[in-house]
């Protein structure tokens, strides 16, 4: 357990920590030998339009030590988050969700029989319904395992499966049909080493790996992870479409939308514009059959002191992949939360100390 906190914990070094001022570093039937063409549309060029705040809820929950990993949404607007508040150990922090009027509740693996509050929790998921699963840690005979939870959209406890193999998760997607796309690594030892192998695949409820994918880009990631110590999050992020694909955005490289269809076989490469030279994706969102993908570059200032991030919003053509529009975050943007349509949402912190929710609109 001490081994996989390890691992983990260079997410506090890269960025996804979010802290009150709102900062945020934002095998099988799938298998293809010759994947299909990337596609690239370089017709017209994108606009640049400013976004603009429009109204703000402040929350009534004080929390001076932020936030902590990833954010997420459901198609109520609710936001969910993790509270550093509340734990001494990041990954014991709760989930927290947040309602627009400012109440929030609390999702704990402390009220499961069988698992301790002081369990880490490595990767949460929320599905539309405001269903939420966690990806938790426990020891068990002294040995290692993995294991799906999940919990009911009015935050109660409803099951526990175990995985098959011990890992360390990455993305995590939430299926249609009750399965889940999984990101992560694990330990292989082979001649007496062990190595750390990168691993997509589709699982059931069950925990049970269905499908595993071996998707272009992933021995890429491998190679890198190996060289660099490249955390797996950092790899890609997932997004449900509307006519129930998957969109996979790979960050490593140039940015790429690998377009999948529900149980996981490429379908086709969108190659993507960045809107600047030095801008890297950090996340994205789905904006009905558009993409709004959040970029983040470095500007080297005038003046000695190191270089300053700057967010840009590209907004893309789901089918092409061509940028449409770049959008320019407001002086204080927060952290963007969730995409719903052309409605933005944003987290951002307070003088008081505390979040407020905060809305602004595509064109």
């Amino acid at each position: 357990m001490a081994q996989r906190r390890t691992m983990l914990s260079c997410l506090l070094a890269i960025g996804i920590v979010a802290c009150t001022q709102g900062l945020r570093a934002q095998a099988n039937s799938s298998h293809q030998e010759s994947p299909p063409q990337a596609s690239r549309s370089e017709t017209t060029p994108a606009h640049t339009v400013p976004l603009h705040y429009r109204g703000e809820t402040k929350l009534t929950q004080q929390w001076q030590s932020g936030l902590f990993g990833s954010i997420h949404c459901d198609h109520d607007g609710r936001i969910y988050v993790r509270s550093l508040d509340d734990a001494s150990d990041a990954f014991q922090s709760p989930i927290v969700r947040l309602s627009s009027d400012g109440s929030s509740m609390k999702f704990e693996v402390g009220t499961i029989e069988g698992l301790r509050k002081d369990y880490p929790i490595f990767s949460f998921a929320v599905d539309p319904t405001g269903r939420l699963y966690q990806i938790v840690g426990y020891s068990e005979d002294k040995k290692d395992f993995t294991a799906l939870v999940a919990f009911s959209s009015a935050g109660s406890y409803m099951w526990k499966s175990k995985f098959e193999f011990d890992f360390v998760p990455a993305m995590f997607l939430p299926l249609p049909a009750g399965d889940f796309l999984i990101t992560g690594t694990k330990n292989i030892s082979e001649g007496g080493r062990t190595q750390k192998h990168f691993f997509t695949g589709i699982f059931g409820s069950d925990a049970q790996l269905k499908r595993a994918l071996k998707l272009p880009g992933d021995a890429d990631v491998e190679q890198q992870m190996s060289k660099s110590k490249l955390y797996a999050g950092n790899v890609a992020e997932a997004r449900l479409a509307p006519n129930g694909n998957i969109w996979l955005l790979r960050k490593t490289g140039q940015p790429r939308i690998q377009v999948l269809d529900g149980r996981g076989a490429l379908l086709r490469v969108l190659e993507l514009k960045a809107p600047a030279e030095n801008a890297r994706p950090m996340d994205f969102f789905s904006s009905g059959t558009r993409l709004l993908v959040v970029f983040q570059t470095q500007e080297q200032p005038k003046q000695a002191g190191g270089s300053k991030a700057k967010m840009l919003y590209g907004l893309f053509d789901g089918e092409s992949g061509e940028l449409i529009t770049v959008y320019v975050p407001p002086e204080k943007p927060g952290i963007l939360a969730c995409v719903n349509g052309t409605e933005l949402t944003f987290l951002r912190g307070t003088a008081e100390g505390r979040f407020g929710i905060a809305r602004a609109d595509l064109e």
